[in-house]
């Protein structure tokens, strides 16, 4: 059986074969008005997200570049058929979580037909002691009946109630550390992530390599180019295993597009234009943050000629061009508000910035990043590095 979808769209085609048999019928052919969403027929369901850090972020610490978590991301690119509830809790391993209250959630709500993606063994390997409260190491093992192990703590906590519910399980090895050496990405040994390939094989479980996935983005975008990738604390620096917002996004597009390629049901409700679409920052948008960053705003009476008054950027283009901050884009002095976020003009802006603060700080590490038209995460991170320099 067909759901609407799919009936629509072989109507549609038997509709184009008639008008093009030379049918007189075919003169009478017309365009459906009938619009039908690919996911319209799906059931609706809830996807639970259970993990750590790289499925969180990180609520503490003082950051110049914000942590988040890929969890958070997930729904923005599925259809809406499906809530997400990401349930994910900073620092939790696979022994630990089965005492948060977003385990007896996970528990409580569960229901037949619902997702759940099962994501430890980031920060398993803390194995301090049993005298310290933390204590919630889990030795390496593939072994689901090898008790206190890792494979036990996950199967009978998280995996065993999802399939006596009869939800879907999608595992996911635990994610690559950010480490370099000499300019080349050099992979920290995790145990966990062929204890997880190992369930999977063994039990025919989904599962997504966020190991290989983390590792090739580090690997492609490079030491300087991967900086984007993670948080950055004031006073610690860039995060070996934080995901910044945009690394979180970045992250959860990639775990969603492996999902693609699978068998797993939950691929057919993701949205792939929105997958595949790239959101660019406006020079308004990028002004305006950059005029924060060194708190100015001016008065409205001198100002381009196509800001239009009352725009919330009205105050902060007016400033950056009392400033020399920005320009006229052509002789009847225009500014191009909405145009779209450019390589060159967000240097010139940065640049003038640095100047204007007095500042000889070595931006190369985001000028390696501003190519072509800007994406809104690459926009963000520059304007957070441009703060910590500065600030």
């Amino acid at each position: 059986h067909y759901n609407k979808f799919g009936a629509n769209l072989i109507a549609s085609k038997m509709a184009d074969a008639i008008k093009t048999s030379g049918l007189t019928i075919g003169n009478h052919i017309t365009a459906s008005e009938i619009a039908v969403d690919r996911t319209q027929s799906l059931k609706t369901a809830d996807l639970f997200i259970l993990g750590g850090t790289p499925a969180s972020g990180d609520d503490k610490g003082d950051y110049a570049v914000d942590p988040g978590g890929y969890g958070d991301y997930i729904q923005k690119y599925i259809s809406d058929k499906v809530t997400v509830k990401n349930l994910a809790v900073k620092g939790a391993t696979a022994k630990s979580y089965a005492n948060t209250d977003e385990y007896k959630k996970y528990i409580e709500e569960l229901d037949e037909g619902d997702y759940v993606i099962i994501n430890f063994g980031s920060n398993d390997g803390d194995d301090k002691g049993s005298e310290n409260e933390y204590y919630n190491y889990s030795y390496p093992s593939s072994d689901i009946n090898a008790v206190n192990s890792f494979a036990y703590y996950l199967y009978n906590n998280y995996i065993k109630p999802a399939e006596d519910k009869k939800a879907v399980v999608i595992l996911l090895t635990p994610a690559a550390k950010r480490s370099f050496a000499s300019g080349e990405y050099k992979e920290e040994e995790n145990p966990y992530v062929q204890n997880i390939i190992d369930i999977v094989k063994s039990k025919s479980y989904f599962y997504v390599n966020l190991n290989d996935v983390t590792k090739n983005l580090y690997t492609t975008m490079g030491e300087e180019g991967s900086k984007v990738l993670n948080a950055v604390d004031r006073k610690d620096g860039l995060s070996s295993d934080v995901l910044s917002k945009f690394g979180a996004e970045t992250v959860a597009k990639r775990i969603l597009t492996m999902l693609l390629s699978s068998s797993a049901s939950l691929k057919d409700y993701v949205d792939k234009d929105k997958l595949d679409s790239k959101t660019v920052m406006t020079r308004a948008e990028f002004v305006t943050m950059a005029m924060d960053v060194i708190d100015k705003s001016g008065a409205v009476s001198d100002n381009f000629a196509d800001i239009a008054k009352g725009k919330p950027y009205e105050r902060s283009i007016a400033a950056a061009k009392h400033l020399g901050i920005v320009k006229a884009k052509d002789n009847n002095n225009n500014f191009d508000p909405e145009g779209r976020l450019t390589a060159e003009f967000a240097k010139s802006v940065i640049d003038n910035i640095l100047t204007y603060s007095g500042s000889k700080a070595d931006m190369t590490d985001v000028y390696e990043l501003l190519k072509g038209e800007i994406s809104y995460e690459i926009g963000i991170y520059a304007i957070d590095r441009l703060y910590e320099v500065i600030k």
